[in-house]
C-alpha cells in the first residue's frame, strides 16, 4: 500500500475537522470575511459567470457510492445492514446539527436570498460520503477515497461558483460532514 494512504491515521480527521471547522469560523466571524470571502466569490463569478446546479445531485454520489460499490460487489469493511445505518444516522445527526447551526448563526448568503449560509449542507453531505468511502474502501481501493474527496471538493467549489456559499461555509460543511462519518464510525 503507497506511503501516502497509509499516512491516513485515525488521528487525521480529527486533524483535518479541528482545520476545516476552525477556519470556516474564522473566516466568517472575522473581517477576514469580507476580504477572503468576497475576492473568492468575485474571482469565481468572472468572465461570463453562468450558474450550474449540478452541485444539488452530485452532493450526494460518495455516499450513494459506498452502497453502489458494494452492490458490484466490492468488499467493504462493513455489512449492508451497517453501512445503511452508519450512513443514515450521520446523514440524521449531520443535517440537524446542521440546520440548528444555520439558524443560530444567521449569516446572509452572497445572492442575499436568505441568512442561513453557515455552514453548507450540500458540502456537509458531500464529506460525509468521501469520509465513509475512505473508511469502507480506501485502504483496499486508494483510488476510491480520492475519488470521492475530489468530488466533495467540486460540491464545495460549486456552491461559491453558484452564489449559494461563501469559501468559508463550504471549509466548515467540509469539516462537519467529515466530523459526522468520524463519530459514526
Amino acid at each position: 500500500m503507497p506511503a501516502t494512504i497509509r499516512a491516513i491515521s485515525p488521528a487525521t480527521p480529527a486533524t483535518v475537522v479541528a482545520v476545516l471547522l476552525a477556519a470556516g469560523a474564522a473566516v466568517s466571524f472575522t473581517p477576514l470575511h469580507t476580504s477572503w470571502d468576497l475576492s473568492l466569490r468575485d474571482w469565481s463569478q468572472r468572465d461570463g459567470h453562468q450558474p450550474c446546479h449540478i452541485d444539488n445531485v452530485v452532493q450526494y454520489a460518495p455516499g450513494a457510492s459506498v452502497l453502489l460499490l458494494k452492490a458490484c460487489g466490492l468488499e467493504s469493511r462493513h455489512s449492508w445492514r451497517d453501512l445503511i445505518c452508519l450512513g443514515a444516522g450521520a446523514s440524521l445527526v449531520g443535517l440537524t446539527v446542521n440546520t440548528g447551526m444555520k439558524y443560530a448563526f444567521g449569516v446572509v448568503r452572497p445572492d442575499g436570498r436568505a441568512a442561513n449560509s453557515f455552514p453548507s449542507g450540500h458540502t456537509l453531505t458531500a464529506f460525509l460520503g468521501a469520509e465513509m468511502l475512505r473508511r469502507e474502501y480506501g485502504e483496499e481501493y486508494p483510488a476510491v477515497a480520492v475519488a470521492g474527496y475530489a468530488v466533495a471538493a467540486g460540491v464545495g467549489a460549486m456552491r461559491v461558483y453558484n452564489n449559494r456559499h461563501w469559501g468559508s461555509d463550504v471549509l466548515a460543511g467540509a469539516g462537519g460532514g467529515i466530523l459526522n462519518a468520524s463519530v459514526m464510525y
